[in-house]
């Protein structure tokens, strides 16, 4: 196996490492600072580059990605997604010509996911290999430029999968009148969390036999979630998703 020109069994870990950028399908796992800043600027400080030129470096890197707006909080505190751009960063931050990126799609809404599909196609674009293993493909459809599927233990080229199929809506079967009673009424709910608001005024009926979506922007203060309701007959279809 080569490396950008370097043969890897014969050389050091530690002289092939900035070949290439790592991010996990939990990026979290990989963290080893308390904040951003610190984090995306690690593997610059372990080489011992210079103080200043580590700083410009990281500003420039994170106003590319879009994570400048994070740079001095905890990364306990980021989203997913804000945890999944800052370890793309943090993988980068060296300039790799190889990036390796383990379902980076995961757990991430629909906007984030975009983000990080934008990010990638842009380093791409500034030269970077990039190689997404992913199970939600066909969303890398429009900027993916070749498709492999392990198949059996082999590597086998292939097509760019379809896109995602339009959401099918599934009703509920109907339900015997006796089973009309609402099994959950709130009206004007308020949830807080040390003091900030997270809903507000909120009223609903839910009913027996009914699939109940609740989704919104992810945060570590504001997750989606799905809700279902107890005797549920759902579809084959349905299960199959």
């Amino acid at each position: 196996m080569r490396v950008a020109g370097t043969d890897r069994p014969a050389t050091a870990p530690r002289d092939t490492a900035r070949f290439i950028g790592v991010v996990l399908q939990n990026p979290r796992a990989a963290f080893a600072s308390t904040l951003v800043r610190d984090e995306i600027s690690l593997a610059l400080e372990l080489r011992g580059v210079a103080s200043g030129t580590a700083k410009a470096r990281v500003l420039e890197l994170a106003e590319r990605i879009g994570v400048s707006a994070v740079l001095d909080r905890n990364l306990s505190t980021l989203s997913a997604g804000e945890a999944t751009l800052v370890a793309i960063a943090a993988a980068v931050v060296e300039q790799p010509p190889l990036l390796l990126v383990d379902e980076p799609l995961a757990d991430l809404d629909a906007t984030a996911r975009g983000r990080v599909i934008a990010v990638l196609n842009a380093l791409a674009g500034d030269g970077v290999c990039v190689i997404v293993a992913e199970h939600r493909a066909a969303q890398f459809a429009p900027v993916a430029d070749f498709w492999w599927t392990i198949d059996d233990g082999a590597l086998v080229p292939g097509a760019a999968p379809s896109a995602p199929s339009p959401t099918v809506e599934v009703r509920p079967s109907p339900v015997e009148p006796t089973d009309l009673m609402p099994v959950l009424t709130a009206a004007n709910l308020a949830v807080h969390r040390k003091g900030t608001p997270l809903v507000r005024d909120a009223s609903v009926t839910l009913h027996r036999g009914e699939v109940v979506a609740l989704v919104g922007r992810t945060g570590q203060e504001n997750r989606p979630c799905w809700w279902r309701l107890p005797w549920v007959r759902a579809s084959a279809t349905e299960r199959g998703a």
